[in-house]
């Protein structure tokens, strides 16, 4: 099936992601009570990530089948770029009961 001219188009883009990530964890013990001990984490992340979209794109050709973007007879240029970060934090603690002597 042949598309008639001016429903042609022709697209060339270039996309550069970029992504970082950042981690950090402490851990702690100890013992509040001679019976009772506590035990936690805390940590967070960062990620930021940056997409961009450089390039061109035609609607119509002039020379049928000649897919390049001078040969377009409507040329437009693409740019877009998209950058995102993500903040996060998270903790945990648990109380660890001193175990009795029975289990020895």
């Amino acid at each position: 099936m042949k598309v008639p001219r001016d429903r042609a188009k022709y697209v060339l883009t270039t996309h550069n992601v970029q992504e970082t990530n950042a981690d950090f964890l402490l851990a702690a013990n100890g013992r509040i009570f001679p019976n009772l001990g506590i035990s936690g984490t805390f940590g967070g992340n960062i990620r930021y990530r940056k997409n961009e979209e450089v390039g061109a794109q035609t609607s119509g050709l002039n020379i049928p089948n000649l897919f390049t973007i001078s040969n377009g007879a409507a040329q437009v240029p693409l740019y877009g770029i998209l950058e995102l970060q993500t903040n996060s934090l998270y903790a945990a603690a648990v109380e660890l009961p001193r175990l009795l002597s029975t289990w020895t």
